[in-house]
């Protein structure tokens, strides 16, 4: 009904103005014949009536018909015989075919530049849709978007519903959603012609255009030299003839930025793989490292107490003993952290976020730690609001035990560990602050990478910071979080942050 009602409107709009110029080039005509009593420059209004009605009508055939009724006209008004049509008279059957002639060049000239001058606009406005169509896929976060985009764009161009047909088809789609007034919402893939096309020429990634019981179906499959996505079907009472040629031209776009989604998706996939790889790598040497020393003090020490029990007295025998047991929690402690890190999936380094109170997780962390390190003095300075982070608190109990007991034991001072939680804009920081000696600045790139710290003090080459930071890293990281390590004058800060906002699950980066 809508094209019907243009068409009209087009029809009624050349009719007038077709009109308005022959009546004004025969007025004019006219008025120089009563006045001037000239009729030999009447054809020339009405050859500029036929190029003007050539150049602002549709199509050929008003030139042609403007050129056969200007002939008629000169003859019939302004020539004599005046008022009698008469193409017999000597001399006048070839003035008469030069003038019809001249208006016929003029009108096919005019007519071609015209629609030389529509295509061109056409043409224009073609180049604008498609990159009004780029843009918008640019700015699209998924293939999901892309498709939906595609999707409305392609319904609204071509007043059709559409839908997307996987090339793995799973009685899954995507459907128009949009909510303008000539579109309905696809949601299933019940057309038998639209199955028809599924069980036969799907696999094929070939364009058709099919008519069936009054509708109109445009099949367009989107794929590129390595990737197969699926089909476009556009359905509609009306062919899409029109529009076909920007169809044609939107798809190849579509398809290539699929094409780059996907590129960028193996890229990051690459990365993560390397990323997991290396910090796979980093656990075994820091694994190594943690394991090996307190079962080496352990072996040691047992091995001196079963053969020199006879020669010790009770004294050395309880220095060997809590030696044992001291080298065993070590051990213990470190096999929470290893079981902590399971609760990371392996393969999408995701956690489970839910909303925790700040207070109670620190409260829980503390708590724990002082149950290790009872004679340990931690100062702690939270806000003073009611504040909940999106977190696993388990995971982040851990992370806090973790750096306070390497505040602890790696400071060498006898000075209070200062905890500070501090909300900044959009995250909150936990910041473990100790006034020993500092960490050599050489290392404090790769920290967190899981390799010991080599220093001279005895107790530190014995049990090195090695998987318990590269664990807290871990963890900090699977919560889209960031933590860093650095000195001040009197010591070493270490900080991790939390979003505020977020829940449910969040990739690692």
């Amino acid at each position: 009904m809508r094209g019907f009602y243009m068409k009209n409107k087009c029809l009624e709009s050349d009719i007038l103005r077709f009109l308005i110029l022959l009546g004004s080039a025969t007025i004019a005509s006219s008025l120089l014949f009563i006045t001037a009593g000239n009729s030999s420059n009447c054809a020339i209004f009405y050859m500029l009536a036929i190029f003007l009605i050539s150049r602002y009508t549709t199509g050929y055939i008003w030139g042609i018909l403007g050129s056969v009724i200007g002939v008629i006209a000169v003859n019939y008004f302004f020539t004599y015989p005046y008022m009698e049509i008469d193409f017999l008279r000597d001399g006048y059957p070839i003035t008469f075919s030069g003038m019809l002639t001249v208006s016929l060049i003029t009108t096919t000239t005019a007519t071609h530049l015209n629609t030389q001058k529509q295509d061109a606009l056409n043409r224009e406005q073609m180049l604008e849709k498609i990159n009004h169509f780029n843009n918008h896929l640019l700015s699209a976060k998924n293939k999901e978007e892309m498709l939906n985009l595609s999707i409305s764009f392609l319904s609204e161009l071509n007043h059709a519903d559409v839908l997307f047909v996987p090339n793995e088809y799973q009685n899954d789609s995507f459907s128009n959603d949009t909510d303008n007034h000539f579109s309905e919402v696809y949601t299933d893939v019940n057309d038998p012609v639209i199955k028809e096309y599924i069980k036969t020429t799907l696999d094929k990634n070939e364009l058709m255009t099919l008519e069936r019981e009054e509708i109109y179906y445009t099949f367009l499959p989107i794929s590129s030299s390595v990737h197969k996505w699926g089909t476009l079907v556009l359905y509609s009472k009306q062919p899409q003839t029109n529009q076909m040629e920007l169809n044609r031209l939107m798809i190849p776009q579509l398809s290539l930025s699929l094409e780059h989604y996907s590129l960028i998706e193996h890229h990051q996939t690459l990365l993560m793989d390397s990323e997991k790889e290396k910090m796979r790598s980093n656990l075994l040497r820091a694994i190594s490292h943690d394991l090996r020393t307190p079962l080496t003090g352990i072996i040691g020490s047992s091995s001196t107490y079963l053969e020199a029990k006879e020669y010790l007295d009770e004294t050395n025998k309880d220095k060997l003993i809590h030696g044992i047991l001291e080298d065993a929690n070590w051990l213990l402690n470190m096999v929470e952290n290893l079981l902590t890190i399971t609760k990371i999936s392996q393969e999408t380094a995701l956690v489970k976020k839910v909303p925790e109170p700040i207070e109670e997780v620190v409260s829980e962390a503390l708590m724990r730690f002082q149950k290790r390190y009872p004679k340990s003095k931690v100062i702690v300075k939270i806000p003073d609001e009611f504040l909940m982070v999106p977190m696993d608190a388990t995971l982040i109990e851990q992370v806090i035990i973790n750096l306070l007991e390497n505040a602890v034991k790696h400071s060498n001072t006898i000075k209070p560990t200062e905890f500070t939680v501090e909300t900044k804009q959009s995250e909150v920081s936990f910041s473990i602050k100790d006034y020993g000696q500092g960490i050599p600045e050489n290392r404090l790139a790769s920290i967190f990478d899981g390799s010991p710290i080599s220093t001279n003090d005895k107790n530190d080459r014995k049990k090195g910071m090695g998987i318990g930071l590269t664990i807290c890293k871990t963890i900090i990281l699977a919560h889209q979080g960031r933590i860093l390590a650095s000195n001040h004058p009197t010591g070493t800060i270490f900080s991790f942050y939390l979003p505020i906002e977020g829940g449910d699950s969040y990739e690692n980066k």
